[in-house]
């Protein structure tokens, strides 16, 4: 029953201030800890959207006690002169805020908004178990940034996330059994990738947004189950695959969401064909890293990130590839045209990653690809005759099996032969391209301190580098990428004048 608006903002001011005295009292009684005190506060300030909501009849009103709120908020905490954590935590405060007045705008209707509702709770359960588990057993670390956290605070996001979200299904929206399942199950796992990923309490406001537009179009859409279980199965499939990378060192955090983010699109989106040469690449290209890391472990150290690949790097080999299962789902283009295009780019990207590792380890002094002129080790445009022969090796690899993928596909030989050969010659095209653009156009940076040339803004030894040619925006991802793309191109450009 609505009140009048300007009693329903006493009230909804009133409660948010209680909600601070109530923690203010229980720390001074008890004696909390500061984090306990956070988590309560955090508690109380999100469940408010389990009865404010219904006192106002206008959106301006119900918004206008948050924004009040948040202004003395502000005031009070002081953040002149404050630590980094203190001022993070109190924007965390302002972030949550600022999330239910974003989401009570766009589900302001009564029918729409247990989605709003369902996206703080699924912060306000999910953040608080991971906080806890986080602290009391989070022994397995990861960084994102400078950020630590932990896997086992994870999984306590994603079990708080999960109930929250299901209760509000259950009893707001009446969904139940498989559909409650699978739409739950995955915008949890949405929730927890975003909160994974988040720095700097960014989490407070991401993590509702997407939650409940995730779950509002899964609903809407009424998109049937088998799908949704389709995508949740790429999803598992996809982290416990880029699990095992980073336990071998081959991926650091950010390189793991970023894998997930690309198995889950291809396969969800490509089919179970996109799936083995996925997998052939990503398995040979951490096999050839491991080695060439053992081989020339200064040679790593210097030009490389010691943690593995990153979020970044991942995106940059696989976007393409995301791109194009877009396509085949849409049906845009012929589907057997995309797929090559597909098998193109990943031999590309396979090329230059063979090229890279086995060059470096067994190829001795580089040379530029046109000029001749020699290079350090390492160097983005060296080429060696070992590391042509690993980029030929390295599209070989993802060529064969896409030439089986297309005989147990039951395609006659005309098409088998055109596909393969355009693969083929996509792969090794990308690879030289790479080395071309990291010729004309990739930056260089050279540091001062240790005399040598590097790719990377900080040196390893802390110093910072400076540009001596190239352009300051294409780094080896933009190059990967673009290279990719080509790949892709060409390969399905040979393929259509075979047909």
């Amino acid at each position: 029953m609505w009140l009048s608006e300007p009693f329903a903002f006493v009230i909804s001011l009133f409660y948010f201030v209680a909600v601070l005295m109530l923690a203010e009292l229980l720390h001074q009684r008890f004696r909390l800890s500061t984090f306990m005190v956070r988590r309560l506060i955090i508690l109380g300030l999100t469940h408010s959207v389990l009865v404010l909501p219904a006192l106002f009849q206008n959106w301006f009103w119900f918004m206008l006690a948050p924004a009040v709120f948040c202004g003395l908020y502000l005031l009070a905490s002081g953040l002149r002169g404050s630590p980094l954590k203190v001022r993070a935590g109190v924007f965390g405060v302002i972030y949550i805020f600022l999330a239910i007045i974003i989401l009570y705008y766009l589900f302001w209707e009564e029918a729409y908004q247990p989605f709003a509702a369902a996206g703080v709770l699924a912060l306000a359960w999910g953040d608080t178990l991971a906080a806890l588990i986080g602290k009391r057993m989070g022994r397995h670390k990861y960084y994102i940034s400078d950020e630590e956290k932990s896997w086992e605070g994870t999984l306590g996001m994603y079990a708080g996330a999960w109930g929250a979200i299901a209760y509000i299904a259950s009893t707001q929206l009446g969904l139940a059994g498989h559909q409650l399942m699978a739409y739950v199950t995955l915008t949890a796992g949405m929730a927890t990738l975003i909160e994974a990923v988040s720095i700097r309490r960014t989490d407070n406001l991401f993590v509702p947004l997407v939650t409940a537009l995730l779950f509002y179009f899964l609903v809407q859409t009424n998109i049937p189950s088998a799908q949704i279980s389709l995508l949740v199965t790429g999803i598992v499939g996809s982290f416990l695959v880029a699990l095992v990378a980073y336990w071998l060192r081959a991926l650091d955090e950010g390189g793991v969401s970023g894998a997930v983010l690309v198995g889950t699109f291809i396969f969800t989106f490509g089919g179970w064909n996109w799936v083995p040469p996925l997998l052939v690449f990503f398995i040979s290209a951490t096999l050839l890293t491991r080695w060439s890391r053992r081989r020339s472990p200064e040679l790593f150290q210097e030009n490389w990130e010691e943690r593995g690949r990153g979020l970044n790097q991942v995106l940059a080999n696989g976007g393409v590839g995301i791109i194009l299962s877009i396509l085949t789902f849409l049906n845009i283009l012929e589907p057997h045209l995309v797929f090559v295009g597909f098998l193109g780019a990943l031999a590309g990207t396979a090329a230059d990653t063979w090229s890279t590792e086995i060059g470096v380890s067994l190829g001795g002094r580089p040379h530029l690809l046109f000029s001749r002129k020699l290079v350090a080790p390492g160097t983005s445009g060296g080429v060696t005759s070992a590391g042509l022969w690993g980029a030929f090796a390295g599209s070989l690899v993802i060529t064969l099996v896409g030439l089986i993928l297309f005989i147990s596909g039951g395609l006659n030989w005309f098409i088998v032969f055109s596909s393969t050969l355009a693969i083929l010659v996509a792969g090794f095209f990308g690879s030289l391209l790479d080395s071309a653009l990291g010729v004309w156009v990739q930056v260089k940076r050279y540091c001062d301190y240790c005399l040598k040339d590097t790719e990377k803004p900080i040196h390893y030894c802390g110093y910072q580098t400076r540009i001596v040619r190239g352009l300051p925006m294409v780094n080896n991802n933009v190059v990967n990428f673009f290279c990719s793309l080509a790949s892709a191109v060409v390969a399905m450009g040979i393929l259509k004048l075979f047909s």
